[in-house]
């Protein structure tokens, strides 16, 4: 029978069961579990991510244990099942139904009738299996939420999955338009936008008792390319991070980290994970209309181990020493080969009237920055 292409579908069990084509990843799902218990995807628009978690939310829920042989046993993970296939109860939050518009409080509203709406749901879809009564408190999600987990009792266990979380992130960043006030009300306060993305890593990069300082090194970045003080900057901050932060360490919480400092839309076009030459650019920042410099960015991460150092031995080092290592110049030499392919790229967008940057940045550990712009 001839498949139909479900474009724009993400609804896994229709796809599968209306005889769509599926572009088998569930192959995937061993990797993604060994990954650990909290997993981040950032992918660009259109990747597939709603998809997957489609998938996951099948493969995982103990009500459809009866259809796995239909969903997935044609499927590569259907020959080799994990342990953990159909033993979860599981809840979808989708932050796009969530309106980000209005004030905080109108935006907090928003969430918990979303949150709320997902647990009576998921009440009456779980009710056979639940032993205990789930509590809505329409004016308090978190209550409710609390009341479905002590309703979750043991063996089972909540798979929570959430799609679209930067649904509040991207109306941070188109804010500005809306007036600074709004801006700074949803960045630096206490509402939903801070609480979900922003607290304790603004916390740790941005206290306000240094905001002199980290325009001056921003300024600096933007107008000659000097990235060291940025990274210096880094460096200190990540000082103030613990043992526990390094069980989620890579690039993307180093990204994050610049991301944080570097942002300005008001300047740039400010991407991530940009699409380029069969790559995708960890940041690009293309100028507007002012006389500054575009830049474009590639981090990267060593780990202590893969460098065979402690962190009071890599604080020690020079800068040159660093760079020196060989995990290091590995690591840089990746950047600068993709560096390249992302200026043809945005050459090929912009035209030649772009004032590039480039620069790769590794960081290792929490420790140290190393950095080097590229010149092509």
């Amino acid at each position: 029978m001839k498949q139909k292409f479900p474009y724009g579908y993400c609804d896994f069990e229709r796809i599968i069961t209306d005889n769509y084509f599926y572009q088998d990843r569930t192959d995937r799902i061993q990797q993604l579990e060994d990954v650990g218990n909290s997993i981040l995807l950032l992918r660009p628009r259109r990747f597939g991510k709603s998809l997957l978690l489609s998938m996951l939310e099948n493969y995982y829920d103990l009500a459809k244990a009866d259809k796995f042989e239909t969903l997935f046993g044609h499927l590569a993970i259907g020959q080799t099942p994990t342990p953990h296939h159909n033993q979860y109860f599981v809840m979808k939050w989708d932050f796009s139904m969530v309106d980000p518009h209005g004030d905080v409080e109108a935006i907090i509203r928003s969430l918990y009738n979303h949150i709320n709406s997902r647990i009576i749901n998921f009440a009456n879809y779980y009710q056979p299996y639940l032993k205990n009564k789930i509590e809505i408190d329409r004016a308090d999600a978190l209550f409710s939420f609390n009341s479905l987990l002590a309703a979750v009792q043991a063996p089972q266990r909540l798979y929570l999955l959430i799609d679209e979380y930067d649904n509040f992130a991207n109306e941070v960043m188109v804010s500005r338009q809306q007036g600074q006030k709004r801006y700074e009300q949803l960045l630096q306060g206490e509402g939903t936008a801070n609480g979900l993305y922003f607290e304790r890593l603004q916390k740790i990069l941005l206290p306000k008792s240094n905001r002199n300082e980290i325009e001056r090194a921003v300024d600096l970045f933007y107008s000659t390319g000097d990235l060291q003080p940025v990274c210096d900057l880094v460096e200190q901050r990540f000082s103030a991070l613990d043992n526990r932060d390094y069980k989620q360490a890579d690039e993307l919480l180093v990204k994050t980290a610049f991301l944080a400092i570097l942002f300005n839309d008001l300047y740039y076009m400010i991407n991530s994970e940009t699409a380029l030459q069969r790559g995708y650019a960890d940041l690009t920042m293309i100028l507007r209309s002012y006389q500054l410099l575009d830049h474009v960015v590639e981090f990267k991460y060593v780990s202590l181990k893969e460098v065979g150092l402690s962190g009071a031995q890599v604080r020690e080092l020079s800068r040159e020493e660093l760079r020196l290592l060989p995990a290091v110049q590995q690591q840089l030499s990746q950047a600068t080969t993709q560096l390249a392919r992302y200026r043809v790229g945005l050459t090929q967008i912009y035209g030649n009237i772009l004032r590039l940057q480039a620069y790769g940045v590794v960081s290792i550990g929490f420790e140290r920055m190393v950095w080097q712009k590229d010149k092509f």
